[in-house]
């Protein structure tokens, strides 16, 4: 009878089959530690929200006009025929076309407003809103401005009942940008603020 002979595994094979294994087994520990963790933590972003200035015309804006404020980090553009009003005292912006009268009152002469103000609300929505201004119901509708989270806000009650607004938070600050084209609708049929709205957002930038 022939003697039977064992194949015997040499050390150094066991070895890096173990280190292998432990490889792979540190690798899906740490594959669905982190994957979870992104999950956890998405927040809303362009590919889940509508972004306002993601369909960008530049050639219905490329003969308007272009504001940049270096302090606070932004710029847009706007219409050529249309009248900026700057006021430092309170960072409003308001803008309104000199072809057109819409009355007396001041949110209805500046048909669009844009404000801009240091964030003393701790970046949250609902205070800005309940501090600011002064409304109690209002609904908000995600969004994206420039890469930024933003609200689309649209009140049930108060004067925002006859507008909307944009709410974005950048760096520390607070910007608002307001449409009163609901205000308007008897003086602009045709819509023409909100087109013009729609079109200043599409170029609103954040430059730093």
């Amino acid at each position: 009878m022939k003697p039977s002979h064992h194949r015997i595994i040499p050390n150094w094979l066991l070895l890096i089959c173990a280190i292998v294994l432990i490889i792979a087994l540190g690798y899906l520990v740490w594959f669905y530690c982190v994957k979870k963790d992104e999950t956890a933590n998405t927040v809303p972003t362009a590919t889940t929200n509508t972004n306002v200035n993601s369909n960008t015309n530049s050639a219905a804006t490329a003969d308007w006009k272009t504001y940049t404020n270096s302090t606070y980090g932004f710029s847009f553009k706007y219409p050529k025929d249309w009248k900026l009003d700057d006021d430092k005292s309170d960072n409003t912006i308001s803008l309104f076309d000199t072809n057109k009268s819409y009355g007396t009152d001041f949110a209805v002469q500046a048909p669009i407003q844009i404000d801009y103000k240091q964030d003393k609300y701790n970046g949250s929505v609902d205070e800005y809103i309940s501090t600011v201004w002064r409304l109690t119901s209002v609904k908000k509708t995600p969004t994206i401005v420039d890469k930024k989270n933003a609200y689309l806000l649209q009140g049930e009650t108060g004067w925002l009942q006859d507008g909307e607004g944009i709410l974005v938070f950048s760096e520390d600050n607070v910007f608002t940008l307001s449409n009163f084209e609901k205000q308007l609708k008897n003086q602009d049929p045709t819509g023409t603020i909100e087109q013009t709205f729609k079109k200043i957002l599409s170029t609103f930038q954040f430059t730093k």
